[in-house]
C-alpha cells in the first residue's frame, strides 16, 4: 500500500526578497500540514508537486525545506518512508537521486518552450493564428506519457512514451543547451529505480 501526497507549489511568499516571476513556493501552513501528514501514515509516500523540488532553477523557491522535511521524514521512521517525488514544471526528462529519495521529472505531454530567441513557424498560418504562442516552442508530433508501477518493496517502474520534434530540434535551432542543465527531449525515459 501506497499514499500519495500532492503539494500545491503555487503558493505566494510575501516575502519582499522573493524571486522574481509567479508564485512557486510551499507555505509554512502547507508545510505544517505536510509534516503531520507524514508522521501519523507507516505507508510508503509518493511526492507530487508541478514545480520540481531537487532543482533550483525555476523550481520550488523553499525546494530545499521541502528535500529536508522529506529526509527528517525517512529518519524518523528508520527506514524510507518518502520514496519517490515526481513533478513536470520544467518539461524536461530527467531523474536525481538525492539522500535515497528518487526525484523524476517527467517531460511535458506536447512541448518545450523556448522563447523568441528560437522561435520557429511549424504549422500552418490557421494554427499560428489560434496559438501564436506556439513558435516559441518546440513541440512534439504526438503526445507523450509515462506509466509508472511501484511494487510493494518500494521498487520503481517507469515506461515512458516517445515521440519526435515538430519541425526543428533544439540542437538545429542554435540552443546553447548546457544553459538548460538537462536535456530538452521530445521523450520520457524508461527508468527502474530502487
Amino acid at each position: 500500500m501506497f499514499i500519495n501526497t500532492k503539494l500545491d507549489g503555487n503558493e505566494h511568499n510575501e516575502s519582499p526578497d522573493r524571486p522574481k516571476g509567479y508564485a512557486r513556493y510551499i507555505s509554512q501552513t502547507q508545510l505544517n500540514w505536510l509534516k503531520k501528514d507524514l508522521d501519523a501514515t507507516t505507508l510508503l509516500t509518493i511526492i507530487f508537486c508541478h514545480q520540481g523540488i531537487d532543482n533550483d532553477s525555476g523550481g520550488l523557491e523553499n525546494g530545499t525545506l521541502l528535500r529536508y522535511t522529506f529526509e527528517q521524514a525517512n529518519q524518523k521512521a528508520g527506514r524510507q518512508k518518502v520514496i519517490l517525488v515526481l513533478s513536470g514544471h520544467h518539461h524536461q526528462d530527467y531523474y536525481n537521486h538525492i539522500n535515497d529519495i528518487h526525484y523524476v521529472q517527467i517531460n511535458s505531454a506536447s512541448y518545450s518552450w523556448l522563447g523568441d530567441d528560437y522561435k520557429e513557424i511549424r504549422y500552418s498560418a490557421e494554427v499560428v493564428k489560434a496559438k501564436p504562442n506556439i513558435k516559441y516552442t518546440v513541440p512534439y508530433k504526438d503526445p507523450i506519457w509515462a506509466m509508472i508501477e511501484i511494487e510493494h518493496n518500494g521498487k520503481i517502474k517507469i515506461r515512458g512514451k516517445k515521440s519526435v520534434f515538430v519541425g526543428s530540434s533544439p540542437e538545429k535551432l542554435g540552443v546553447k543547451m548546457e544553459s538548460y542543465i538537462y536535456p530538452i527531449v521530445p521523450f520520457i525515459s524508461d527508468r527502474k529505480l530502487g
